[in-house]
């Protein structure tokens, strides 16, 4: 056993071990997605995945694919978490949830043998295949794993929320309306300032206040029906049936109500209680009081403390801030997958003329294939400026004999005129209008 003084502990081991707990534990702000998370996006992404699989086989399958060290347990609950779609969970779940996940009333899924997920309808929306191929790659061990951080579409970070609490540092998101968000980037992308975005969750029906700075109250529908009888239809996010029932039991046990019947439906997650009250319950107590009393406000206040792509902390003031931030650095990808995506264009518009050239040259006879041998011909189109392609001539030598014809050599000319087109608008589409056409 190796030992060491408490004085180099902390100068060496535990900063280390800080901040890879802090990096753990707090999302980034571009994906909004911690380190076990953005495995799993990987590992869907790379393998696929359109057909069920069961959580836990995608958990193992994630822990071989991507080098994660932390157990596959752990990985299922971080998967389970990710297909929640019920309130209080995701607005937007990237994986979909086949079976028992849970619903709001009764959050827990069923174990991770027994329940199933695959790609949303929306993954392939949210992370572009495009963009994933030129971002910062990463390896573990000689071996490739996850990139850096993932660009989607939309920042997940205020899509979802975030929370997590990491060595000397938290982190509070509360999620917000996709609509919303793709509002206020509009209004970015038009040159005009952005707002600030009020917490939203998906199906919930109650209210939600801003108080101050970065606090938000969250409020549960009361309604009284007579003197001595309230009706509760909704209750702040992310309190369970089990939870909310404990306090009215509480309630009825100190004698501060007769009674509550609850015609809750966990099916379609609907809260619905009955409760009844003694007479000079409302005269003692306001609105206000009553409603705290039975636990139906809830504040909130937020903590805009993120992982930036340079893998440091980074303190945000506000969703504002977040979102100007995530807009910069998503154009520039634009910016990037636009060259990308012309030098591409730009090659295989080469590459087509290269083939009309060579069934022309054949055609005309210049190049009088029968009488030569390969290394005549491979001479032949390099002094002729040829384009080599994968440093060879195989596309061109190994077309098929039917391929090198009159009727084929139109056909190119027609897809040139079409890709040099399509070029053309490639390159008069900016940044902006590719960011737009993605989010329409």
């Amino acid at each position: 056993m190796t030992e060491i003084k408490v004085q180099e502990f902390f100068k060496t081991e535990f900063p280390n071990f800080a901040v890879y707990n802090l990096y753990r534990m707090v999302a980034s702000y571009v994906d909004g997605l911690k380190p076990s998370q953005r495995k799993i996006i990987y590992t869907v992404m790379e393998n696929d995945i359109r057909k069920p699989i069961k959580v836990s086989q995608l958990a193992s399958k994630t822990s071989e694919f991507t080098q994660y060290l932390h157990g596959e347990v752990n990985l299922q609950g971080v998967i389970v978490n990710m297909t929640q779609d019920f309130t209080g969970t995701n607005n937007i779940n990237v994986l979909y949830p086949e079976s028992s996940f849970g619903n709001r009333c009764f959050p827990q899924a069923a174990a991770a043998r027994y329940i199933f997920t695959r790609k949303s309808d929306n993954f392939d929306k949210i992370y572009n295949k495009e963009d994933t191929q030129l971002l910062p790659p990463q390896t573990f061990e000689g071996d490739d794993i996850e990139p850096k951080y993932f660009i989607p579409i939309l920042p997940m970070i205020l899509v979802n929320g975030s929370e997590g609490i990491g060595s000397g540092w938290s982190q509070k998101i509360l999620p917000r309306n996709p609509k919303d968000i793709k509002k206020e980037i509009m209004r970015h992308i038009n040159g005009k300032s952005v707002r600030q975005i009020k917490p939203w969750y998906k199906d919930f029906k109650g209210s939600v206040e801003h108080i101050e700075n970065n606090t938000w109250e969250f409020r549960g529908i009361l309604e009284q029906k007579n003197l001595t009888t309230f009706e509760i239809t909704e209750i702040p996010p992310n309190i369970s049936l089990d939870k909310f029932t404990s306090y009215l039991i509480k309630l009825e046990d100190s004698g501060e109500i007769v009674s509550f019947t609850d015609f809750s439906d966990p099916g379609t997650n609907n809260f619905h209680f009955s409760i009844k009250t003694k007479r000079d319950f409302t005269k003692k107590k306001s609105i206000e009081q009553i409603m705290k009393k039975f636990h139906l406000i809830k504040r909130v206040t937020e903590n805009f403390t993120c992982i930036d792509e340079n893998n440091e902390v980074r303190e945000f003031q506000n969703d504002s801030e977040i979102l100007l931030a995530y807009c910069d650095l998503r154009l520039h990808y634009y910016d990037l997958r636009k060259s990308k995506n012309i030098q591409q264009k730009q090659y295989m518009i080469d590459t087509m003329m290269n083939k009309q050239r060579f069934i022309d040259d054949i055609i005309k006879n210049k190049l009088k294939i029968k009488d030569l041998k390969k290394s005549e011909i491979i001479t032949y189109l390099k002094n002729n400026d040829y384009l080599q392609k994968d440093k060879s001539f195989n596309y061109l030598l190994n077309m098929p004999i039917y391929n090198i014809s009159k009727d084929q050599f139109e056909k190119i000319k027609k897809e040139l005129v079409k890709s040099k087109s399509e070029l053309d608008m490639l390159k008069n589409k900016t940044q902006n209008q590719m960011w737009i056409d993605d989010l329409k």
